[in-house]
């Protein structure tokens, strides 16, 4: 896909981007693909960066973690769940906004940074998940699967 700002440009010049499933709670990514990213100058967009709703967070969040650093940031927790992606100065989020509101909250979450102490405090006291790479292949296995065979209920 070439944008308009690229067009006149070599492949090589071309912004280079990356979409993935990335999350407090879903992190497969920054063990081998984010460091490579990062090297290569390759910009990874995070699609569900809210975990596909902020109580799938809260669910892994047993000791409220998320609220207690939303409430010293004095930001709301979708707030402090997108800005902890700052910390990676190769990743953007698209999170969804079903209404005006929630794109005003969540623009509001790119204007400061967390800093360290409470990143930290997501980063040890919120559980994830990194995905294996038999698991990754069987997922991409199955996904061919339906895709090519549609869905069997």
């Amino acid at each position: 896909m070439c944008s308009h700002a690229s067009a006149g440009r070599s492949l090589q010049e071309q912004d280079r981007l990356n979409q993935v499933r990335y999350s407090l709670v879903e992190r497969t990514l920054e063990k081998r693909l984010l460091p490579y990213c990062r090297h290569n100058q390759i910009t990874v967009i995070a699609f569900s960066p809210l975990a596909t709703g902020l109580c799938n967070i809260k669910r892994r969040d047993p000791g409220n973690v998320l609220g207690k650093v939303a409430a010293l940031a004095l930001k709301s927790e979708a707030q402090v769940a997108l800005n902890w992606y700052l910390r990676q100065s190769c990743v953007v989020v698209i999170p969804k906004a079903a209404s005006v509101s929630h794109v005003i909250e969540d623009c509001a979450a790119s204007a400061w940074q967390l800093p360290p102490a409470q990143t930290r405090l997501l980063d040890e006291n919120i559980s994830f998940r990194r995905r294996t790479c038999p698991e990754l292949l069987l997922r991409r296995a199955a996904r061919r699967m339906i895709h090519k065979f549609g869905y069997i209920a």
